[in-house]
């Protein structure tokens, strides 16, 4: 819910994207040094740590951000995929202190989650420029004040260039149907990844080369420390995806994209249960388990990272920090949700199941996010050719290929030359 109240009040006026993004920042920084102080009494801790999760709604607003920045296609889409992978590697964070200061207690991480927030919301406090209020569908997108001029000229396009995205960019009206068919997509991909990260690692991974081999009192394939690291670093490996996520929209449209990588999220699942699923368990299986893991998971990580742009394209300038707000809202609500349901599942059944499942629904999700292909805001980036018109009366004398050839041998015959063009 955060997400969506941050993002709605990131819309207003009055209140903007910076003061949304500082005040998560802030707060949340706050929280975590309550979550500190409380760490010894259970109700206390989890009333902090709702309490800290009322104000992590950053993300949709820094989206919106980067959007209102933005003055065309190809670099929103950059831009939106690479803020969502950067969020994504912060929340290994934790992850990782937890590792470095396992030593020093449980709760001291905290302490550290605190110091990069601040430190964090300083930056922010003096170099994030505020963009343009353009919660006022009425306001002139010429008035972006912006290093890269194109937007600027666009004010005084004669309609022929071709060069000006923003009408197709920012919609007058939300199209509140596609935006639930967008949402109902995210949902059902959002809960069928759960099937590499984290069933694949948490269960099969850590079960297969690491628990069954202590239960028997056996040396493990895989040690602990190596299994904490494999699960931290797992999310670096979303920054290639990102990388390549802008040029595949280009050319085949975010919807396409979407739907090809839920598929491969299903293919990659059935592998690694296969893999994992070998008996006797070996190091060459467990290195193969891995590498298919991170070869495969930047491709995979592209439809979590197509429902933003999607959503940008669909979005009025007035809404945007409200409907990405929903975008994340969705995401985490699929996260939390489904952990809760498939651990369930997998305590009353086993992986095999459980995983099927999840190779079910991402199934599921490329046939929903397969109807959207077929809509041309979706769809790939069309190329435009310029026609520069010129009048009879208006053409200049150097345009005049004869005149340019003519013989200037001064022996009055003006005989044209031949020139190899």
């Amino acid at each position: 819910m955060s997400s969506i109240v941050f993002g709605y009040l990131s819309d207003t006026v009055w209140f903007g994207r910076k003061k949304s993004i500082l005040c998560c920042m802030y707060l949340g920084a706050l929280g975590s040094i309550f979550k500190f102080l409380f760490q010894n009494n259970f109700f206390a801790f989890l009333a902090a740590n709702f309490a800290t999760g009322l104000v992590g709604g950053s993300l949709a607003v820094g989206v919106a951000y980067v959007s209102d920045l933005s003055v065309n296609r190809l670099k929103t889409d950059a831009e939106i995929g690479t803020t969502i992978a950067i969020s994504l590697i912060g929340r290994t964070g934790g992850g990782i202190l937890a590792i470095v200061l396992q030593k020093f207690g449980l709760f001291v991480p905290l302490w550290g989650g605190v110091v990069l927030t601040i430190f964090a919301g300083i930056i922010c406090q003096f170099l994030l420029v505020e963009p343009p209020k353009h919660q006022n569908p009425a306001v002139s997108m010429a008035a972006v004040d912006l290093t890269d001029n194109t937007l600027e000229d666009s004010e005084h396009d004669d309609g022929n260039s071709g060069e000006d995205d923003t009408d197709f960019r920012n919609p007058t009206a939300l199209d509140k149907r596609a935006l639930r068919h967008i949402m109902l997509g995210e949902l059902a991909d959002n809960l069928g990844s759960l099937g590499l990260v984290p069933l694949c690692l948490s269960c099969l991974l850590f079960r297969t080369f690491y628990a069954e081999f202590v239960e028997k009192g056996l040396e493990p394939i895989m040690s602990a420390t190596s299994y904490k690291w494999i699960y931290v670093f797992v999310a670096t490996i979303v920054l290639p995806g990102a990388a390549i996520a802008p040029t595949l929209f280009q050319r085949f449209g975010p919807a396409l994209s979407c739907t090809v990588a839920n598929l491969l999220t299903s293919g990659v699942i059935v592998a690694l249960l296969q893999i994992g699923s070998i008996d006797p368990p070996t190091f060459t299986t467990y290195c193969i388990f891995v590498s298919v893991l991170y070869i495969a998971f930047p491709f995979t990580v592209i439809s979590q990272l197509s429902t933003a742009p999607m959503m940008d394209r669909i979005t009025p300038l007035h809404q945007r920090g409200y409907v990405q707000g929903l975008n994340m809202a969705t995401m985490n609500f699929a996260t939390a949700v489904g952990e809760f349901l498939f651990s369930l599942l997998y305590d009353y059944t086993n992986i095999h199941i459980t995983l099927y499942t999840t190779v079910g629904v991402s199934v599921a999700a490329a046939v929903i996010n397969s109807g959207l292909i077929k809509d041309a805001r979706f769809g790939p980036e069309t190329p435009t050719i310029t026609l520069l018109a010129i009048s009879k009366e208006e053409e200049p004398a150097d345009l005049d290929i004869r005149s340019q050839c003519d013989d200037d041998d001064d022996d009055g015959d003006d005989e044209p030359i031949e020139i190899d063009c």
